[in-house]
């Protein structure tokens, strides 16, 4: 797990492919986890075969992570600490700019339903250039 001193963190990998990447985009746009929790977070490209080189990035200090070494298109995350406001990841294709953005919120999970609702972020579907 990269410790980041309370800092944003950034994480590297390369996914070898076949066809220009058109999109990024997580499953699920929102995450609620309590404490302790610990789970999977992957980005989905379309096509399923593009190459990629993903650089991750992680904002705040309530989550720790690890990317997956044999599939970067994974990381695994703690949840550390509550969060106020959220946390958010996002991952980006350094050879197009296309990125994903997923918002991971840690404990309340009222808290984060009205975060998510007033910060105007609309998934991360449809090649979000940076």
């Amino acid at each position: 797990m990269a410790d980041d001193g309370g800092y944003a963190a950034t994480v590297k990998g390369i996914v070898r492919g076949k066809s220009t990447l058109e999109y990024l985009y997580f499953d699920e746009d929102e995450i609620y986890l309590d404490v302790g929790d610990e789970m999977a977070v992957s980005v989905y490209a379309r096509p399923s075969d593009a190459a990629l080189s993903l650089e991750w990035h992680i904002s705040g200090d309530s989550l720790s992570y690890s990317v997956n070494k044999s599939d970067p298109k994974t990381i695994y995350i703690s949840a550390d600490a509550e969060t106020s406001g959220g946390t958010v990841i996002t991952v980006t294709d350094k050879l197009t700019g296309y990125s994903a953005t997923c918002y991971v919120y840690v404990g309340d999970e009222d808290v984060g339903q009205n975060a998510g609702q007033n910060n105007g972020q609309q998934g991360s579907q449809g090649g979000n250039q940076s």
